[in-house]
């Protein structure tokens, strides 16, 4: 599988930065772990399907669920790096 890429930034990488912004200006509602995984997640789903498009691919259902799983695996890396941030921050 590839690496999902925007440019020469990986998407886990845009994803943690977008949780941080998210997360930060959303202070007024308390926000618990299971959701801001959750939120992670669908994100990087969201980019993985997204990825189907911006790439000239066949689409069938191999690179379809190809694309969900590393969307998935992304979005479980960009909570990785935003909760190892947090701690380095606190």
């Amino acid at each position: 599988m590839n690496i999902l890429m925007i440019g020469q930034n990986e998407v886990s990488v845009i994803i943690t930065i977008l949780l941080m912004v998210i997360f930060k200006f959303t202070t007024t509602v308390e926000t618990n772990d299971k959701l801001k995984t959750g939120i992670a997640l669908l994100c990087g789903i969201g980019f993985g399907v997204l990825a189907i498009f911006m790439n000239d691919i066949t689409i069938d259902f191999k690179n379809i669920v190809n694309y969900i799983i590393n969307g998935f695996l992304t979005g479980a890396a960009s909570i990785g790096l935003y909760k190892a941030q947090q701690i380095v921050r606190n």
